[in-house]
């Protein structure tokens, strides 16, 4: 696994920068290549000291994505991710039909080290993950996660892929500082696939379980998780996003009538990938 840091220019992301940081200061951490682990069981705690306790309603079974052609799940490669305010996460993959993928967080309840990597095993189901929330005050934090592809330092979306799931975990008392907590699976063209809120008691939660496989040709471009705080003061809330798996594109049932235009677009965007990989 590679961990390499480079410059971090792309200017849509100027505007909430600047809230912490001016642009210059900015950069983009790549993780290339992390470890995947695949079949039954890939989403399951190993390590990790938590387990999945809830599988939050209207979720894509464990099972079924974990069965699904080319979904690997990332265990380890959160090694290196960095703090909110200093950099986006990326991992990125040498594999022509598997997509780069980015991690961006933002929202009222961000505190510095949101983003950064997670390491303690009380909190993961796994070896590494990334503190989607590590704070104390009111508010919300939203995570997003991107499709799309690396090149040089700027980031590309409008890929799509078949199917993700992860899980959200802490220790007992965590999610009782929690209201609620939405993950919304969205098209590469921004129409929302599937919502999935976990809003009833979460005091006994300790690993929440989010998942969806697409259908027909509706790809899953891009996932945003916003988690609702209630903190009281001097309490802190630390959640661990990780055993974060996704499919490539190409691996869905398609509707007779379509697979044909289907196949002819996947086979494209492999095509753009290897000519954009090469050229690196």
């Amino acid at each position: 696994m590679q961990n390499t840091t480079k410059p971090f220019t792309r200017l849509a992301s100027l505007a909430s920068a600047a809230l912490l940081l001016s642009a210059s200061q900015l950069h983009a951490v790549v993780i290339t290549d992390p470890v995947l682990t695949t079949g039954p069981g890939s989403m399951d705690k190993d390590t990790g000291k938590i387990g999945i306790t809830k599988t939050v309603t209207g979720s894509t079974e464990k099972s079924v994505l974990e069965t699904t052609d080319g979904f690997a799940v990332i265990k380890e490669g959160f090694a290196g991710f960095e703090r909110y305010g200093t950099s986006t996460n990326t991992f990125s993959f040498t594999e022509a039909n598997r997509p780069d993928v980015r991690f961006s967080i933002s929202g009222t309840s961000v505190n510095t080290e949101a983003g950064r990597e997670l390491t303690n095993p009380d909190y993961l189901a796994t070896d590494t993950g990334m503190r989607l929330v590590n704070g104390g005050a009111a508010g919300y934090v939203k995570a997003t996660i991107e499709f799309g592809s690396l090149d040089g330092g700027s980031f590309t979306t409008g890929e799509g892929v078949a199917a993700v799931g992860f899980l959200l975990t802490g220790p007992s008392g965590q999610f009782s500082r929690v209201t609620s907590i939405t993950a919304t699976f969205f098209s590469v063209a921004g129409t929302a696939l599937s919502t999935q809120t976990m809003d009833e008691s979460l005091a006994g939660a300790q690993g929440l379980y989010f998942g969806y496989k697409a259908s027909g040709v509706d790809l899953i471009g891009s996932v945003e998780i916003t988690v609702n705080v209630t903190a009281q003061s001097g309490q802190t809330v630390t959640l661990g996003l990780n055993n974060f798996g996704f499919a490539p594109a190409g691996t869905i049932p398609e509707p007779a009538g379509i697979a044909l235009t289907a196949g002819l677009g996947v086979g494209a965007l492999i095509l753009v990938r290897r000519i954009r990989r090469q050229a690196r």
